[in-house]
Parts: structure tokens; C-alpha cells; sequence
């Protein structure tokens, strides 16, 4: 069971994600937060994590494995997770205590939910 929460994106600039979660949907469930719903196609499994840097926190894809557990859900092959542009935020307090407890200190966390082929990670990054 999750904490549901929702996608906000700039309209002016279109899907960034390749393909990610936030092209498709518009609320996301925060399954490592305790509340009352479970991840749904129109409203996906994704994970609270710290960043990569101190003090900052991201969500990103998630999948049930066969152990019961959620992981990251990384595409085969893929370089990522990368944000895309859109981010998540809700109300509801939960959000705000998980990420406190991460070190951090935000009410819109980014999603990185955009993963690249190595071949188009090498052509955009250079």
C-alpha cells in the first residue's frame, strides 16, 4: 500500500521523459509510504530515495520482485534513471516526514522516470 501523489509538468514543454511514467500518467503511487492505496495502471509504483547528492531526494520507477519487495525498475540496457522535467508533490504530510527523514527539505520532489539507450545517452550527451 502507497501514498498517492501527484505529476505537475510544464505544458509548454511537451513529454520529456521517453517514454517514462510521466508521459502516460498523472499520479503516481509512493509505495515505501505508509497509506491507503495500491499502485494502479493510471497510477504507477514508484519509490521515495535519497539523491545522489547530500540533502537531496528523488522518486523513481518502481516493480514488485519476486520476493515481495519494490526496486528500482530500470529498462534493460538503459542508462538511468535521468530526471525529466516533471515532479512530484501531494498535500499530505506523509511526504513531507519521508522526506525530512532522507536529510532533505522540499515539497516537490523531481521524478526521474526518463531512461535513455547507451546509444542516445552518448548522442545527447555530447
Amino acid at each position: 500500500m502507497g501514498l498517492r501523489a501527484s505529476i505537475y509538468r510544464d505544458a509548454r514543454l511537451g513529454d520529456c521523459s521517453n517514454g517514462g511514467i510521466s508521459g502516460r500518467a498523472d499520479v503516481v503511487t509512493i509505495v515505501n509510504i505508509d497509506g491507503p492505496f495500491r499502485p494502479a495502471d493510471d497510477a504507477p509504483a514508484v519509490l521515495l530515495v535519497a539523491g545522489n547528492v547530500r540533502g537531496a531526494v528523488k522518486i523513481v520507477p518502481a516493480i514488485m520482485g519476486a520476493s515481495g519487495e519494490y526496486t528500482l525498475d530500470q529498462p534493460d540496457g538503459s542508462v538511468g534513471p535521468m530526471m525529466g522535467g516533471t515532479y512530484i508533490a501531494t498535500s499530505d504530510s506523509r511526504l513531507r516526514e519521508a522526506i525530512r527523514k532522507l536529510g532533505a527539505s522540499t515539497d516537490a520532489v523531481p521524478f526521474h522516470d526518463r531512461f535513455e539507450t547507451t546509444a542516445e545517452y552518448a548522442r545527447y550527451s555530447a
